[in-house]
């Protein structure tokens, strides 16, 4: 193959690279910035919590006290 020909190839191949590398830069800013998954046992476990001291609270008793 010709050098040329060659060289042509290679700067080819190179200007795709760089265009695969900023798509995939946007999309990793796309993503990060969107609505991200809700982990749905620690979302449980902070509303049992909540409700919890939310109980004691209307009863009277102070939030770290035991039945």
């Amino acid at each position: 193959m010709h050098p040329a020909m060659t060289h042509e190839l290679a700067r080819i191949k190179q200007a795709e690279l760089l265009q695969y590398a900023e798509r995939e830069r946007r999309v990793r800013a796309a993503g990060s910035s969107g609505p991200r998954s809700i982990d749905a046992v620690a979302m449980s476990a902070r509303i049992q919590r909540t409700l919890l001291r939310l109980g004691h609270a209307l009863r009277g008793a102070p939030a770290g006290a035991t039945a």
